[in-house]
């Protein structure tokens, strides 16, 4: 079982959400979750009226993570 790490500013993290895989930078790291910039398109997509979403710590994974 592989351990995840919470992301941090600036990170990459791809989530899915209504059925969509959407791409996004972590503009804000919470207690259980990070705000995470998406495109405007994704945005259109999950009919949502802003480029920014929350995702929990659980349900993103990150994209190229260092080590």
């Amino acid at each position: 079982m592989s351990i995840s790490r919470i992301a941090n500013e600036g990170d990459k993290v791809i989530f899915n959400r209504n059925n969509l895989s959407i791409n996004g930078e972590v503009v804000k790291v919470k207690e259980s979750s990070v705000i995470v910039h998406i495109s405007h398109s994704d945005a259109e997509r999950m009919r949502i009226d802003t480029p920014y979403t929350t995702v929990s710590h659980r349900n993103y994974t990150l994209v190229n993570p260092s080590i």
